[in-house]
């Protein structure tokens, strides 16, 4: 399991998962996906695909160091494209949350 930083975030990514928990500190942005089923999930940040730390079971959680203030998320399903999250758009960091 990953140590979270203060301060979450809340999305609803239905029908692919269940809720998806956002959290970061200076250096690094936890991800946390509630009943993440089969999707296959991963972090693009402002400067390209970010290498994450995963662990999965009844949920799927990702660590990535942080570079920038905006990231998204990618979600492959049944050899279908990659969906961006959000499709248009990053999510936004803000400083000291």
């Amino acid at each position: 399991m990953f140590q979270y930083a203060s301060g979450v975030s809340c999305f609803n990514l239905a029908p692919v998962a269940g809720l998806l928990h956002l959290q970061s500190d200076e250096s690094h942005l936890f991800v946390r996906v509630d009943g993440s089923k089969t999707a296959q999930f991963g972090i693009e940040l402002e400067n390209g695909p970010a290498k994450v730390k995963t662990a999965r079971g009844r949920i799927l959680e990702m660590e990535t160091a942080r570079s920038g203030n905006r990231f998204r998320l990618t979600i492959a399903q049944d050899g279908l494209p990659a969906l961006k999250v959000p499709a248009d758009g990053w999510i936004e960091i803000t400083p000291g949350k």
